[in-house]
């Protein structure tokens, strides 16, 4: 009998929690449908593999998850905006927008890049296969998103924690197979070579 409880557990658990799952993605898809243009298309990030169209975090800790999305401008295929919509008064209004780069999104994430205990925001345009793709890293000020630093361009992207602050490790193309890897933090004012971490 416990072997069968057991299973029924899991069965309609695991059913309860995909379920919430989906709504909650439903919820979030209704809420930017109401403020996207009609027929937008969200994009979802090459990279890593199990990211999602739509992302949530609490920008500036007052309990309430913003919302993240990129999406596709209808009628221009090539053209993207990435946007952040936060609830103010039972109302979600967008508090923040930007135009994306090249055609498509290598990776969009949350991380910590300047050790002040709150994830900055990391977009990944794709602007070619040659030219590879560009890194824009923005942080949140005063109820809205700034841009702090820019990587013109990379060809691969790792982000390394280390004592709570994220480092890049880069690989540029330099010629045919060969590419030039650096490792950069921020300190404080820009993104700047990382002996240490790269010697590691």
């Amino acid at each position: 009998m416990k072997t069968i409880g057991l299973f029924f557990y899991l069965a309609f658990g695991s059913l309860n929690f995909l379920s919430t799952e989906i709504t909650q993605s439903s919820e979030l898809k209704i809420i930017l449908k109401a403020i996207l243009p009609p027929k937008s298309e969200l994009i979802k990030p090459e990279v890593p593999l199990d990211s999602q169209p739509i992302q949530q975090y609490d920008f500036d800790k007052d309990g309430q998850t913003e919302i993240i999305a990129v999406y596709k401008v209808p009628d221009s295929p090539n053209l993207m905006k990435a946007i952040v919509l936060k609830k103010e008064k039972e109302k979600w209004n967008k508090v923040w927008e930007t135009t994306g780069k090249g055609f498509d999104l290598d990776r969009a994430a949350l991380t910590d890049v300047t050790g002040d205990g709150t994830d900055e925001l990391l977009f990944g345009w794709m602007i070619g296969a040659s030219a590879g793709n560009e890194m824009e890293v923005f942080q949140w000020q005063g109820g809205t998103l700034k841009k702090i630093a820019d990587l013109a361009y990379y060809h691969k992207l790792e982000l390394i924690k280390k004592n709570n602050q994220t480092r890049f490790a880069v690989w540029q193309r330099y010629c045919c197979d060969t590419y030039l890897v650096n490792v950069l933090r921020w300190d404080g004012k820009q993104l700047v070579p990382d002996e240490e971490t790269f010697s590691e």
